[in-house]
């Protein structure tokens, strides 16, 4: 677990809004370690997904940069981890940010993201399915 400040908030905005993409191996790589780490929350998971980003997001996907470095990491194939360009949960429709809004625009833009999700797999595989978001 992790503080969202200081230098950790410094370099999520670098991959986020600066596209600095060798902060996703960085991030994929704890990721992978988190899950190394906690075979107890691992036990009965089905599907490990990112909250994914518009596929338009720039100047990068970041949520799927960093599980795309995640599946990579995991050269055992461990954990279920889709595989780059086959992520299940994918976000169709661009939906406003949320960042210094307030609590009440917070919560408006986590529904309309929400609602902009879809699940790419077999809506059957996901019945009953044990997701690690």
């Amino acid at each position: 677990m992790a503080i969202y400040s200081g230098a950790l908030r410094d370099k999520i905005h670098k991959l986020k809004y600066e596209g600095k993409t060798g902060w996703a191996m960085i991030f994929g790589r704890l990721l992978v370690g988190w899950m190394e780490s906690h075979p107890e929350a691992m036990r009965g998971v089905d599907y490990v997904v990112g909250n994914p980003t518009h596929s338009g997001r720039q100047p990068i996907q970041h949520i799927e940069a960093i599980m795309d470095a995640a599946y990579t990491e995991d050269v055992t194939r461990a954990y279920p981890l889709s595989p780059p360009g086959g992520h299940r949960l994918v976000k169709q429709t661009e939906t406003a940010r949320s960042a210094s809004r307030t609590l009440d625009e917070k919560r408006a833009a986590a529904a309309a993201h929400a609602a902009a999700l879809t699940w790419t797999g077999d809506t059957g595989d996901i019945k009953g399915a044990t997701v690690l978001l």
